[in-house]
């Protein structure tokens, strides 16, 4: 009987019905799958840990190659059944179609890899002049199989020619931006003889053991013999992936509980527009005397039936999306997901949904108990709401069993690396989602505060205009406090949406900004030292040309500061997990004297009278992290020699470092021989593509041109992937905000709807009544796009200006366009909800 009547009385209001279930719907759907993904990602993690380092132990030797011979020597052969070692740089790359960077590999073709053999598939047929190419890698060079690439050989500076063989998936590699940038695999003696290295030097190497449970074991022998080495176990692996994935799952954590919570603002809402509308059977069953637990249990009933369509529906819509969202983050985090349906999500997401659906439930309820059917007939909406409010210690108790529930959902982040259940760890997550808890109500309380004092402040100016705004702001105005908490929903909704993106864009036309202004242009041309004066002359004759710097530029590698070993020191930094210490490699740049473009932050600029003598200028880095000072001597490799310089004083780069040390030109000439030249290009920017077009023609074939912009070609694209996988979870969000909103008009319509009556009987046409609603909500969906906006403005600026150490200039537009998503979506919301109540006679409504 109960259970004919709530799905009666839920039939009754359709629309209303609908858009509570699927708010629901949503909600469940958003929790399931990211409680899929949080649970996926860390025993996908464990499951092919090995197979992503590459065997029982890798050796990284990043800092300073090793002899192949050495690491052999290191465990000895009836410990091992297996090993494979490697050479991996950082280099540019030619296509016919572009320029740009790529990491290579050079390898064993019969023995790498130790495992997965499908993952290369043909590099044991792999010919000297071939390489095989990741993915991303291919997309950015515009290259299929067969089609020629060409690499800088480091011996005379020409371009050697090669063909892609295969196109295979992106791989997971731990060396520097393998992941942003891609990668090239080519045989290893072709690698030894590109880069004119020393045959037998690697810089990685992995061994499968006999006995893996003597990783531990080796990996501290061999570290005490080999300083500056880093050498990674299967348990190393699991907590470096853990690692990366942490702030991604938090992310997804605080989303999913967001949508729950969302979710239950609209259950609670739409239970009490039940309530609401059915106060006079709740008079009458109480006159007859009946309980309030028995009156309750029909409204639990509908609630129930709410719940239950909505949770059976999001489960399904989030089985089918969790495979998307399963690939999106596999491509994300470059980890081997396998997606499965797991009945222990299953689980866990009823249980959540069940849980909220009844407190929520509960919450819009209890209105009714503790008030007479006499004030319930007299004044339906004035007497629920006369109920005694929750007391502090109610709602204390209530905040610690909710942190109790999130302690458990949070423990698997905190803890990452604890499989075992302990108290102890239960009790610090729950305190921590305590805290969490009280900073996100006083937020709300902050917030709701400053945008009630608004809405008060806008209805003092509602005698200034016409009847149809005055009756707007009037109701904005005495319901200032829900239109308060209204706005600071709406508000979150807008920044889930934007700020991602507003980041992006901002990041990127930032990073571009500062790489212009290193390279004192926006055209880089490199070509063979032989083929020096034809490629200016080429320059110089091209049209949109401005000016052309031109510079040499070379690799070392740092060996000493004041006569003592640098190995030490970038080991204590990489393990920091700053991974710019995870190379003594150098980016040497030959500075004059007249134009630099760098900006020096400590010491002083190179000056004429520097020029022939060692000394140089650092990358900041290595006086915050490496503590070199102004006047410290530093020993630097180039080629087979060492090289003292002077630190004459530091400067500073940005995200993208396209050199770490400048020297006099003058002494770089002296030092080395350079067999490239580099050339800085400013082009006028509405004639770049045509000049670029142009240069690319009739360059040496030693020479390469690509825009500065363009080695932020891999960066953008990974941003632009993030950016896209967190809109479409924010989008989520979003939606369950405005459905909120729907519901939250229908209450205000019930609420007003013996004035409403009243006010049409007197002759107000339905229009005028729709254009002040219609006032009351476009103001606030105006004033939460304008605070959303402004916010994640003010957080993209301090974001940046964190990362890029410059000020940030950001584009006001987005306030336009945040105020328009709000304004567009509720006036359309409320548009729909309004027509639809307002179309009922004022009899009806007074009835």
């Amino acid at each position: 009987m109960i259970l004919r009547s709530a799905i009666r009385s839920l039939t009754r209001a359709r629309g209303r019905t609908l858009l509570t279930v699927f708010s629901i719907l949503i909600g469940t759907c958003s929790f399931y799958m990211m409680t899929m993904i949080t649970g996926l990602v860390p025993a996908s993690i464990d499951q092919s840990a090995r197979q992503m380092l590459g065997g029982d132990l890798a050796l990284q030797a990043y800092l300073t190659p090793i002899q192949t011979e050495a690491i052999s020597a290191l465990i000895p052969a009836e410990q091992r059944t297996a090993m494979t070692a490697a050479l991996v740089k950082s280099s540019m790359i030619k296509s016919e179609a572009k320029t740009t960077n790529i990491i290579v590999k050079g390898v064993d073709i019969r023995s790498y890899p130790l495992i997965d053999n499908e993952q290369l598939p043909g590099l044991e047929l792999l010919m000297q002049d071939e390489v095989i190419l990741t993915e991303d890698a291919a997309s950015r060079l515009n290259v299929e199989p067969g089609d020629p690439i060409g690499l800088p050989n480091a011996t005379d500076g020409t371009l050697q020619e090669f063909r892609v063989k295969h196109i295979v998936p992106p791989t997971s590699e731990t060396y520097t931006d393998a992941s942003i940038l891609g990668m090239a695999y080519l045989p290893y003696e072709q690698a030894i003889t590109l880069w004119n290295e020393r045959t037998g030097n690697v810089n990685e190497a992995w061994f499968m053991l006999k006995d893996p449970s003597t990783a531990a074991s080796l990996k501290e022998a061999i570290a005490a013999q080999i300083p500056g080495v880093k050498l990674v176990d299967l348990e190393d692996k699991k907590k470096e992936l853990k690692k990366e994935s942490r702030n991604l799952l938090l992310f997804l954590q605080f989303f999913s509980l967001l949508a729950l919570f969302i979710s239950g603002i609209t259950i609670s809402n739409t239970m009490a527009v039940i309530v609401v509308s059915r106060l006079q059977e709740v008079a009458v069953m109480k006159t007859i005397g009946m309980r309030a637990a028995a009156i309750s249990r029909y409204f639990l009933a509908e609630a129930a039936v709410l719940g239950i369509s909505g949770l059976v529906g999001g489960l399904v819509l989030g089985i089918i999306f969790s495979r998307l969202i399963a690939s999106y983050t596999a491509s994300l985090l470059t980890l081997p997901l396998k997606w499965h349906i797991a009945p222990e999500d299953i689980f866990v997401t009823g249980l959540a949904v069940c849980g909220v659906t009844g407190v929520s439930s509960w919450l819009a309820i209890r209105r009714t108990n503790s008030v007479s059917p006499l004030q319930l007939l007299r004044d339906s909406w004035a007497g629920a709401s006369k109920q005694p409010s929750l007391s502090f210690g109610q709602r204390m108790l209530f905040m610690i069993g909710v942190s109790l529930l999130l302690g458990l959902y949070l423990k698997s982040f905190l803890y990452p690396t604890s499989a075992a259940f302990t108290l102890g760890q239960w009790l610090l997550s729950s305190l921590a989602a305590f805290g969490l808890l009280l900073l996100a109500a006083i937020f709300m309380k902050v917030s709701a505060f400053i945008f009630s004092m608004v809405y008060r402040f806008i209805g003092l100016w509602k005698n200034y205009f016409t009847k149809q705004i005055y009756l707007g702001f009037h109701q904005l105005s005495s319901a200032h406090r829900r239109n308060s908490v209204l706005t600071v929903t709406l508000t979150v909704g807008i920044i889930s949406v934007i700020a991602s993106h507003i980041f992006g864009e901002n990041l990127m036309a930032q990073t571009k900004s500062q790489l212009e202004q290193q390279a004192a242009g926006n055209l880089y041309v490199t070509s063979s030292i032989q083929d020096e004066r034809e490629t200016r002359r080429i320059l110089q004759e091209t049209s949109g040309v401005e000016s052309v710097k031109m510079y040499h530029q070379l690799n070392g590698s740092l060996q000493s500061v004041n006569g003592q070993n640098v190995l030490p020191l970038f080991a204590q930094a990489a393990q920091t997990g700053q991974s710019f210490f995870n190379s003594t490699n150098l980016s040497i740049q030959g500075e004059d004297a007249s134009d630099s473009q760098w900006t020096v932050i400590e010491g002083n600029v190179i000056t004429e009278e520097d020029q022939g003598k060692n000394k140089a200028l650092l990358l900041d880095q290595y006086r915050d992290v490496l503590k070199i000072k102004v006047g410290d001597r530093v020993g630097v490799r180039i080629g087979e020699h060492v090289e003292e310089f002077e630190v004459k004083g530091f400067f500073k780069s940005g995200i993208v470092k396209t050199a770490s040390m400048l020297i006099p030109s003058d002494t770089l000439v002296k030092v080395a021989e350079p067999v490239r030249v580099t050339f800085s290009v400013r082009v006028n920017d509405e004639q770049l593509s045509g000049a670029l077009s142009t240069v690319n023609r009739q360059l040496p074939n030693s020479a390469m041109a690509f825009p500065v912009g363009g080695q932020l070609e891999s960066l953008n694209k990974m941003i632009e992937f993030q950016r896209t996988f967190f809109t479409i979870i924010a989008v989520f969000a979003f939606v369950i905000a405005v459905i909120t909103i729907g519901n939250q008009i229908i209450i205000s319509i019930m609420q007003q709807t013996r004035d409403i009556a009243l006010i049409k009987t007197v002759g107000a046409s339905s229009g005028r009544l729709l254009i002040a609603i219609l006032v009351e909500y476009v103001t606030v969906a105006a004033c939460a796009g304008f605070a959303g906006s402004i916010i994640s403005l003010l957080l993209s600026a301090l974001t940046l200006s964190a990362m890029l150490h410059v000020p940030v200039s950001l584009d006001l537009i987005w306030c336009f366009i945040g105020i328009g998503l709000a304004v567009v979506t509720t006036g359309t919301v409320a548009l729909l909800v309004s027509m639809r109540s307002l179309a009922i006679k004022p009899i009806q409504m007074l009835r």
